[in-house]
């Protein structure tokens, strides 16, 4: 099997593409909106416009980045809007999920890491990973 080049199909801003860890996922910037395609055929999957507080709606993403593996699967993807000090998170599997991390503007939000499932099994209603670690500038 050959590989086709199917980067013309899509554009983007700022940021290089995310690939998933799991490989189903694409996620890159549009605009004010996040992208997600599938990985095998590129087709659309999520189109999310990022809210904002400004009312000029301008955008400063500085970093994407994806849920570790769960299971064989990474369903979250944050986003760090660095001119709001916000970390963003969305769930593939869920469209309603729109999680703010808002930081005071003194400091602001250097970067994020999402900490992987730990080895204490605990049963919740949520799936996947539950804990983020935001680090201030």
């Amino acid at each position: 099997m050959s590989l086709v080049d199917e980067s013309a199909r899509f554009t983007y801003s700022g940021h290089k593409p995310v690939p998933s860890p799991c490989g189903r996922y694409i996620a890159y910037l549009n605009g004010s909106k996040l992208v997600i395609r599938k990985s095998d055929l590129l087709t659309l999957d999520r189109l999310i416009k990022i809210k904002t507080k400004n009312s000029n709606g301008f955008l400063r993403i500085s970093q994407i980045t994806w849920e570790p593996l769960y299971n064989g699967q990474s369903n979250k993807v944050a986003v760090l809007v660095d001119n709001e000090n916000t970390v963003k998170i969305y769930d593939m599997n869920d469209e309603k999920v729109d999680i703010s991390i808002v930081e005071d503007d003194v400091f602001g939000i250097e970067n994020f890491q999402w900490l992987p499932k730990g080895e204490e099994s605990i049963e919740t209603a949520y799936d996947g990973s539950k804990q983020i670690v935001v680090f201030t500038k």
